[in-house]
């Protein structure tokens, strides 16, 4: 599976726990149908919906599919595909250019469902994400907000050394800014990863959490203008 794909369950099984727990936490134990409603002060927004949107396909997609039927084929042998892979990958990758047509179909998709909506778009750091989501700002003439806690797992890495992935190099917050013009207001200075390494797989499911929680707070809701929240 993906690592964008296992980060997407992660989120969504925290956000599920989340809005059950939130839903019952007053009178545990108490059938479902006389319970007590919840307080008002409780802060899930039962009227937010939220859009899980996947980048399109990067220049290491297309690496790893070209190295993955060789490897089928027998056309390479595994320490030959595990080289090409580390050198030749990106460290933080763009969009293919079938990534890029992705992108347009996805502002083309979903611009006129949100248009006039009450929405805030949320972006991963890493660029080819931002890539992704740049026709749909463009077309809705809003804001977007890179929050640095939406990344696929493991992060940015580099080519491992002793079997230890080394440090990769990210976007700054500055040319994350200046190149998309997105709401950096989130990240912290300089590179905004800046792990020594690849993202432990202990830490994935920690940082899902986070991010469910800031989605399902009054936070996002703070964050939005207009009608129905998305």
């Amino acid at each position: 599976m993906a690592d964008g794909g296992l980060l997407v369950i992660y989120l969504l099984l925290v956000a599920f726990t989340l809005m059950a727990s939130a839903s019952s936490y007053a009178e545990p134990g108490v059938p479902r149908a006389l319970r007590l409603s919840s307080s008002s002060s409780s802060p899930i927004t039962p009227a937010l919906r939220v859009i899980l949107v996947r980048h399109g396909q990067s220049t290491n997609n297309v690496l790893m599919e070209e190295l993955e039927q060789k490897r089928k084929s027998d056309s390479i042998t595994l320490e030959e595909g595990r080289d090409r892979w580390f050198s030749e990958r990106s460290d933080d990758p763009p969009l293919s250019q079938q990534g890029e047509q992705e992108a347009d179909m996805l502002a083309s998709k979903l611009s006129p469902e949100l248009q006039g909506k009450r929405l805030l778009l949320v972006c991963s750091p890493m660029k080819r994400a931002l890539q992704t989501v740049r026709p749909l700002v463009d077309t809705l003439g809003g804001k977007c907000l890179v929050h640095p806690d939406f990344h696929e797992s493991g992060g940015i890495y580099g080519r491992p050394t002793g079997g230890v992935c080394g440090p990769g190099q990210a976007l700054t917050k500055q040319e994350i800014a200046e190149q998309f013009g997105y709401d950096t207001s989130l990240l912290p200075e300089g590179e905004w990863d800046k792990r020594a390494g690849r993202e432990k797989e202990s830490d994935v499911p920690k940082r899902a959490r986070r991010a469910a929680e800031w989605l399902l707070s009054r936070q996002l809701e703070d964050q939005t203008c207009s009608d129905d929240p998305v």
